[in-house]
């Protein structure tokens, strides 16, 4: 009994216990500590939700390890779910979870809310909607390149399924839905989370370089790489990088501290500075060739007036842009709730999030109604 442990809370409630119990004097021999023990326990739990929970409200503690992404097959409509004897892949047989928490590993591990990877493979039976979910892309081949898993019915039928990715909605998605950054589809926590710095460490605007700015957030262009030693030159092999938009611990290089190589490269001249493991970052895959073509008279005539000023023909172009393209920069969408495209795949494409607290009260725009956007309804 000497090794036995208490939780920390059963040792606050004992340090404050008057000397002379015995459960204080000799906890190791006192069966009513080890009962209270059973409620530190439990406290001790508590408190580690309650700070974890606390963490992802800010977004530089909020747990990158969080699942977020998993794999579904949709099975035909005439397909019937309640025959399915096994699920399997190519090299083993996946267990059914019951419930969503067994499935996403909640229940192992104790005191990490990750993707466990020691728990079994599981999946996880959609029976109204007919998708199986799975916690992996099983099987990758040139004919299968989300993953496939095999189905057996009870009547000896065998099926192959293929795997496509299901984003899971977690504490970075509303982040992002704060700031107008979806994530991309497949994108992993910790990119997700880069990319919402981003927004902040690289604004968008209608320059020429916030336009670059926010079209390579959008899209996923910005790459980060580590320069191991700044005694060294860094080359960038990467094609179609913005020269003047390249950074170094978070600073504009000089232009004068590039060079091209014949080959096409990027040389970012040796800073002699001996620092190591730095970190790069630059848009690639980029070419913006210009904003306005003031050269093209006949346009300009056409859309902006002697005083530089747009004519009518330019504001319908920026309204059309806006009303039919927009990309959201410095609008925020109030008590947004969910975007639903009108198909007949809608259940399964549709995207949205409950409202927070912290959302816009809309009683003022009550008597607007509903607005049809493009193919799209807005709610």
């Amino acid at each position: 009994m000497s090794d036995f442990k208490f939780a920390k809370y059963t040792e606050k409630i004992r340090s404050m216990l008057p000397f002379w119990f015995q459960m204080r004097k000799q906890p190791a021999e006192s069966i009513g500590l080890q009962f209270l023990n059973f409620f530190g326990i439990q406290l001790d739990d508590i408190e580690y939700i309650l700070n974890y929970a606390y963490k992802q409200t800010r977004i530089e503690d909020a747990d990158t390890k969080f699942v977020d992404i998993v794999y579904k097959a949709i099975l035909p409509s005439y397909y019937d779910m309640s025959s399915i004897k096994i699920i399997s892949t190519k090299h083993e047989l996946l267990s059914k979870a019951d419930k969503l928490y067994d499935f996403f590993g909640l229940g192992y591990n104790y005191g990490i809310i990750d993707n466990n990877i020691m728990q079994p493979d599981y999946y996880f039976l959609d029976i109204e909607n007919k998708i199986i979910y799975v916690r992996e892309a099983y099987d990758i081949d040139d004919n299968y390149e989300g993953g496939q898993i095999t189905v057996e019915l009870k009547d000896g039928t065998v099926n192959t399924f293929a795997l496509s990715i299901h984003q899971i909605w977690n504490y970075f998605d509303e982040f992002g839905a704060l700031l107008s950054c979806p994530r991309l589809y497949g994108e992993k926590n910790e990119e997700y989370k880069n990319r919402i710095l981003d927004v902040f460490k690289n604004p968008a605007n209608s320059s020429k370089k916030g336009l670059a700015n926010g079209i390579s957030r959008e899209l996923g262009m910005r790459k980060h790489k580590i320069w191991k030693d700044t005694n060294e030159d860094f080359v960038i092999k990467d094609s179609m990088v913005i020269a003047n938009l390249i950074k170094v611990k978070n600073e504009i290089v000089k232009e004068e501290e590039i060079l091209y190589t014949p080959e096409g490269y990027l040389v970012i001249k040796a800073l002699g500075t001996n620092e190591t493991y730095v970190d790069v970052s630059y848009i690639s895959g980029l070419e913006i060739k210009a904003l306005i073509d003031h050269s093209n008279n006949k346009f300009s005539n056409e859309t902006y007036n002697a005083n530089g000023m747009p004519k009518d023909l330019m504001l319908k172009y920026v309204k059309n842009i806006k009303n039919n393209g927009s990309i959201m920069w410095d609008d925020f969408m109030y008590n947004e709730a969910c975007w639903i495209q009108n198909s007949d795949e809608y259940k399964v494409d549709t995207f949205g999030f409950i409202p927070a607290t912290y959302d816009s009260n809309i009683k003022g725009f009550s008597d607007y109604g509903y607005f049809d956007k493009g193919g799209y309804e807005r709610w």
